[in-house]
């Protein structure tokens, strides 16, 4: 069972990494590169392998993270009776938010942003800003839940 757990874990960790750095890769050196560029093939390109890895990553680390804590648990899923509980409870209820939100708001802008480069380029900086506005948002949310789990491994 401890190897079980600590694969889990590891697997739930390294995705949510890859999550938390795209949105901030995408948010920090991304944006605000393509928002400058003049070829907005390459900007439509970006955003749509960017959407891929964060569409893959953030599944994975939902799966691998649901899986981690039933094992852990025994099944259990409300230990609300530990600091431990407490600390996971915020943290796995923003992660959800967190990646409905990606599906919800930021994949559509994204996919309208790339029908823009081709079909209306003028669009592209006003999709552009509220890419930023809607990353900005979702990176917040990330490092919520980065800090209730961090918190949670010291209870």
């Amino acid at each position: 069972m401890g190897f079980l757990v600590a694969t889990l874990a590891w697997l739930h960790i390294f995705f949510a990494t890859g999550w938390i750095g795209g949105a901030l890769l995408s948010t920090i050196a991304l944006e605000p590169s393509i928002r400058k560029m003049e070829n907005y093939a390459i900007a439509q390109t970006l955003m749509a392998n960017v959407g891929k890895f964060m569409g893959v990553f953030s599944t994975l680390t939902i799966a691998f993270g649901v899986l981690f804590f039933w094992v852990f648990t025994g099944g259990r899923f409300f230990l609300i009776d530990s600091g431990w509980g407490v600390m996971m409870l915020p943290g796995i209820t923003l992660g959800v938010v967190a990646y409905v939100f990606g599906f919800v708001a930021l994949l559509p802008l994204t996919k309208r942003l790339a029908t823009a480069t081709q079909k209306s380029p003028k669009d592209v900086p006003v999709l552009m800003s509220k890419v930023r506005t809607l990353s900005l948002v979702d990176l917040v949310l990330l490092a919520l839940v980065f800090s209730f789990m961090v918190g949670s491994a010291f209870y």
